[in-house]
């Protein structure tokens, strides 16, 4: 996962990097696939 996440936050902007980044998080925490945002 982290070989995929390094250059998908490359190719991403900072903003949409960190929505990911926090969404992934929470994902992991909560164990659901679904992100919180909607996106």
């Amino acid at each position: 996962m982290t070989l995929i996440f390094v250059p998908i936050n490359i190719i991403l902007s900072e903003k949409l990097r960190v929505k990911v980044y926090f969404v992934s998080a929470m994902g992991f925490v909560g164990g659901s696939g679904a992100t919180p945002g909607g996106e």
